[in-house]
């Protein structure tokens, strides 16, 4: 494990555990990170998601003055094998890459389930992975499967008031229909939450939630240890914590039960 860190030097520096004598030490960033070669700005945000075993990366960086770089690597042979970039002109203030297809790790109790672990397989060779970038001005943008098409395929998220200062973003399957969301927090005190429809091939706001002061962070995290997730929102004045109403659940793991029943027939 190694620390990622980015300064006013416009440089990367990354410090390494040396387990000998419990210490950390900095080490050439082009070494073990190709992608990481020199920024004319500063770095607002790093985000890296390993796949195929962890024997390949996607990293995706953002500056200060918009500027967003886009890599897919090989960490076995330390090789650029994408490379994309673009400029959005203002501060990149956060990151997110998610895949698309949802993947469920087989539970330990089950014995064989052949086709269970054919499906996963097949989603494992067709992984796709989006990006979700936010920055000061312009308008939210989701990538889509950047494996394959790099920055080429995307899609605008439009939002309601053209002046507010988009800060943070989050994944989350609020309604549990399978299909994440995506959640938005801005300078107005307010949280969007965006839907994907299929039909139009466009994300739209479904809700729109205020708060009483500006949102700096978004977490979907079960931080209750009940294994149902809550949305955890950082705000200027405090922190929020939002959870599903009982009855939602109650109704929706009464209906997945019920599919599991009739798929076991």
């Amino acid at each position: 494990m190694v620390f990622v860190l980015t300064g006013s030097d416009n440089q990367f520096h990354i410090f390494r555990e040396d387990v000998n004598s419990h210490t950390f030490q900095e080490i050439v960033p082009e070494e073990y990170f190709p992608e990481f070669y020199k920024c004319a700005d500063i770095v607002t945000w790093i985000e890296i998601y390993y796949l195929n075993n962890k024997q390949e990366r996607l990293t995706v960086l953002g500056t200060e003055t918009g500027y967003v770089r886009l890599c897919r690597v090989c960490a076995k042979t330390k090789t650029i094998l994408l490379n994309h970039s673009t400029n959005f002109i203002s501060y990149v203030s956060h990151i997110k890459i998610y895949p698309e297809n949802k993947t469920v790790p087989k539970p330990t109790f089950v014995k064989t389930l052949s086709k269970f672990e054919r499906d996963q397989q097949n989603l494992n060779e067709t992984l796709i992975l989006n990006v979700v970038l936010t920055n000061t001005s312009v308008p939210s943008v989701l990538f889509r499967d950047c494996l394959n098409c790099g920055m080429d395929n995307y899609r605008t998220l439009r939002r309601c008031d053209p002046v507010s200062v988009t800060s943070c973003v989050e994944i989350a399957d609020i309604d549990f229909d399978g299909y994440d969301e995506i959640v938005l927090g801005n300078s107005r005190q307010e949280l969007l939450l965006y839907k994907f429809h299929k039909d139009e091939d466009e994300w739209r706001i479904l809700e729109t939630k205020s708060l009483v002061s500006p949102i700096f962070r978004i977490k979907y995290l079960d931080i209750t240890a009940d294994g149902v997730k809550e949305l955890i929102v950082f705000t200027m004045k405090g922190l929020y914590i939002f959870q599903h109403d009982a009855d939602f659940i109650q109704k929706k793991l009464e209906e997945k039960i019920r599919k599991i029943n009739i798929n076991c027939k």
